[in-house]
């Protein structure tokens, strides 16, 4: 809070006015710095789930697509009013609106990822259990080895 001083030219009873007012008008400065940033919460908010809703293309069904419609209008309605109390009730409905969207995602990634690793399975099955051809075993490669140095004409 700024401190009004008479150094101004002011007399004492302006400066004591000023002040006054300045005192009067605090609570109603603090609520309109509370609806602004409520807005910008309200604001951020919607903005995070079209953003997820976007994200999640078409594994969101229609009654949840539809949901978070309703809660982005409701709050967008809430947000032009100067109700606070009504603002961040909608924005706490939009958040938690914007959890069931985060759950179908991950359980989407979940999925996908299953998928993925099943599909890599059954990639893996039809291969040897070593992922490739055997190589000969140790017997034949030493004694393939002994036959190549006892040929004539060929160095070991």
């Amino acid at each position: 809070m700024s401190t009004i001083h008479a150094s101004s030219g002011l007399t004492d009873e302006e400066v004591e006015q000023m002040r006054q007012d300045a005192e009067a008008h605090a609570e109603e400065d603090r609520k309109r710095r509370e609806l602004v940033e409520a807005r910008n919460a309200a604001d951020n908010a919607i903005y995070a789930v079209e953003k997820m809703r976007r994200e999640a293309g078409d594994r969101l069904d229609d009654e949840l697509r539809a949901e978070i419609g309703e809660k982005i209008s409701a709050l967008r309605a809430a947000s032009e009013a100067e109700d606070i109390e009504n603002l961040l009730q909608a924005t706490d409905e939009l958040l938690r609106t914007s959890q069931k969207v985060a759950g179908v995602m991950q359980q989407a990634e979940e999925v996908s990822e299953e998928a993925q690793e099943d599909q890599a399975h059954r990639a893996n099955v039809s291969l040897p259990p070593s992922g490739g051809p055997h190589p000969p075993p140790a017997s034949e490669t030493q004694s393939a080895a002994r036959k190549r140095s006892s040929t004539p004409g060929r160095a070991g």
